[in-house]
């Protein structure tokens, strides 16, 4: 049996699927406007960038903000929160904030059963999540909501932060974790943030969006590796890399999902009705 020593999600393959977001608004640039309102930080409306920046600032002051020269774009990313994506902009400070937050659970000292779920716009995961080879549940344990947790690793201890510049950000994270089977797993988890040029944009849609479009977008690059003295291998259980988003929906919010026909597949390929679902329980996400 090939032993398994890196699971990696490259770029590309991270932008298609689900590790990058990727915003479009229609609508015309205002410079001035944007420029007059980012004078002053107190006067940002709840749901803009400008106020999310300020207010993960309050509680989080290792917070990240990558930014690019030629565009308003901007991101928000905290090594708190495991190198989280917590949200985006295409137009500055004074625009719409694209990731959802949890203000509550941000601002509180509480410790949450399960999970902490802080929101944000794109998180790094770890599977699998139910069955014997969980790391979500301890040996033995019923699968049951109760018996359900998220690890500590993946939840609420800060990644390492290895580089940052002004549009990419580097994180690590050693950590080691058992599954329901007992399988011990030691690892290193590569997080890598990088925010998108319009070029760069334009190349990956495979059109070129016109310059009275703001647009945002940004990729993540998650790699693990096994850093233990034992293969990783089918028998005793294996890791699978999962990205979560936490999006602010509205009546005019639009979602695109490539993906590739395949006559072959029956499956469903997208699961557009989650929480009518009765497929899966509830887990608190």
């Amino acid at each position: 049996m090939f032993p398994i020593t890196q699971l990696r999600l490259p770029n590309s393959l991270a932008f298609i699927i689900f590790c990058s977001t990727f915003t479009l608004l229609s609508c015309k640039k205002q410079p001035s406007e944007t420029i007059a309102m980012e004078k002053d930080t107190s006067n940002y409306a709840k749901g803009s960038f400008g106020y999310d920046l300020q207010f993960l600032k309050k509680y989080h002051p290792d917070i990240i903000e990558l930014h690019d020269s030629e565009m308003n774009a901007k991101l928000i990313v905290l090594p708190s929160y495991q190198g989280r994506v917590m949200t985006s902009t295409a137009s500055g400070d004074a625009a719409t904030s694209f990731g959802w937050i949890n203000y509550d659970l941000v601002s509180s000292p509480r410790v949450s059963p399960h999970i902490h779920a802080f929101g944000g716009e794109e998180r790094f995961w770890l599977g699998p999540e139910g069955g014997q080879f969980s790391i979500y549940f301890s040996k033995g344990a019923s699968f049951t909501f109760e018996n359900w947790n998220v690890p500590k690793e993946i939840d609420t201890e800060p990644f390492k932060v290895v580089s940052v510049s002004t549009d990419e950000a580097r994180f690590e994270k050693d950590m080691q974790l058992e599954n329901y089977s007992g399988t011990v797993f030691d690892l290193r988890v590569n997080r890598n943030i990088r925010l998108l040029t319009r070029s760069t944009i334009d190349s990956l849609l495979g059109i070129k969006v016109d310059a009275s479009i703001e647009v945002v977008g940004f990729e993540s690059e998650n790699i693990i590796t096994n850093t233990g003295d034992v293969a990783w291998n089918k028998k005793g259980g294996l890791l699978s890399i999962w990205i979560l988003s936490m999006m602010n929906a509205s009546e005019k919010t639009t979602v695109g999902v490539p993906y590739v026909v395949d006559k072959t597949i029956s499956e469903k390929i997208v699961t557009d009705d989650y929480w009518q679902s009765t497929a899966r329980p509830a887990c608190g996400k």
